[in-house]
């Protein structure tokens, strides 16, 4: 529920003692409730155990403010406005009801809201006013005021604890050994490399070297190895007749082509 207050003048002084405060709300026939106090802090629920009569007062002690038609002013009594000569701030708060609706808070005045002025104020001319005869009226209480009960917001939200680290899994075993490594990985640690494969065939004079492994996708320069040519047997005898008669015999018509 939206509230605003307002307050008649903000400076009192001997000339003009009269402090009031014009309440609005958005819906008719609302309550409402005013704190006065020297610091805003006093307002607050951790202030309460500070409060004291001369710094620190409730409308609620003089009765239950109504507000009939949307607006209405309080005037706070010569008597409570008397208790906070010789403090220069004074501080407000407003607590409204719709009707037959709890009280909650509407304005909670900081460091930074507007107050009323009391620095010119001495009490000469409230002591003239509170002497007339019928004019005293004691007001006990006045030290509780809504804003001492817990507002929607004002507690802070319990800390969430962080989660517990999620327990390493079980390493998977299925009877039959450890897993071979992936191509292009390395082998685990305390795992035996695997055998390398041997070659499928091996080219004639071609030896490939050894204690080398074969890396996928890297050829491998291949080392030749001399070959010992065949022994010849020298032709004798018979054999040899035989060779060289063939011999000239090819030799014959070679020699014709050659002088044709």
């Amino acid at each position: 529920m939206q509230a605003q207050i307002r307050p008649n003048r903000l400076e009192v002084n001997d000339r003009f003692p009269l402090l009031g405060f014009t309440i609005r709300a958005n819906e008719p026939d609302a309550r409402a409730e005013v704190a006065l106090a020297t610091s805003p802090d006093l307002l607050a629920q951790a202030g309460k155990g500070r409060r004291t009569s001369s710094n620190f007062f409730s409308s609620r002690a003089t009765g239950e403010l109504v507000v009939p038609r949307g607006e209405a002013v309080w005037v706070v009594p010569p008597e409570i406005l008397a208790r906070f000569i010789g403090t220069e701030r004074l501080y407000f708060g407003l607590a409204v009801a719709p009707r037959g609706g709890p009280m909650a808070v509407a304005v909670m005045p900081t460091e930074a809201s507007p107050y009323v002025s009391l620095r010119a104020l001495t009490g000469r001319s409230l002591r003239r006013v509170r002497l007339l005869p019928g004019r005293m009226r004691p007001f006990q209480g006045g030290l509780d005021w809504a804003g001492d009960v817990e507002q929607p917001g004002q507690r802070p939200a319990a800390a969430v604890p962080a989660p517990a680290p999620a327990a390493e899994p079980e390493p998977y075993d299925d009877g039959f050994g450890p897993m071979p490594p992936a191509a292009g990985t390395a082998p685990a640690p305390n795992q035996a490399p695997a055998a390398a494969a041997p070659p499928a065939a091996q080219s004639l004079g071609v030896r490939r070297p050894a204690g080398r492994a074969m890396a996928k996708g890297l050829e491998v320069a291949a080392e030749r190895q001399p070959v010992t040519p065949p022994q010849v047997t020298p032709l004798e005898g018979a054999q040899r007749a035989a060779a060289e008669a063939a011999l000239a015999a090819l030799a014959g018509p070679a020699a014709r082509l050659r002088a044709a």
